[in-house]
């Protein structure tokens, strides 16, 4: 009894330690056209990038995704900081496509020495919640979007922090 006691308990600890492997933030990638990388969990895979300012993207088997961004910062985008972006131009701005998207928490940090904004938001599908960061550096505006089913949302916002304050803007 106690040797199978023991060994139920040895699977339950061995299959935990495998789930936290996978969401460990492990392998760096290098961009091959802007001078950035970005670290994400080992149980993602990089994908390919449909559109046109994708510039990485990842996948992992449960339906979420990590993808950068980057475009060519916009004329009006040069007189200000991702620290003065609001929840409410976000939520104003975006309702307009999504009426049901809402803001469930906004942060500004500093990632590679700039300011960013990241935000996390429910609604745009009824499925998905998302974390988004968005920053400027130089004449490139960054977007890195975690985006997880709602339902599994709570175990990957820890994960999708780590990933977004990976970034390194090599100078």
């Amino acid at each position: 009894m106690k040797l199978l006691y023991l060994i139920t308990v040895f699977t339950l600890l061995s299959q935990i330690a495998s789930a936290q492997e996978l969401f460990e933030v492990n392998k760096t990638y290098q961009s091959n056209r802007h001078s950035y990388s970005i670290t994400v969990p080992k149980s993602f895979e990089q994908s390919d990038a449909n559109r046109a300012n994708i510039d990485l993207k990842f996948v992992d088997k449960f339906g979420s995704s990590i993808m950068v961004n980057v475009t060519p910062r916009q004329d009006q985008e040069y007189g200000i900081t991702a620290h003065d972006y609001t929840e409410d131009l976000f939520e104003n701005s975006i309702r307009q496509f999504s009426p049901n998207y809402d803001i469930v928490r906004s942060e500004k940090i500093i990632i590679s020495g700039q300011k960013a904004f990241i935000v996390e938001s429910k609604g745009s599908h009824p499925d998905l919640r998302t974390m988004e960061c968005h920053l400027f550096y130089n004449d490139k505006a960054y977007v890195i979007t975690n985006i997880a089913p709602t339902t599994r949302y709570s175990r990957y916002r820890n994960l999708f922090h780590k990933v977004i304050t990976s970034l390194d803007l090599m100078k």
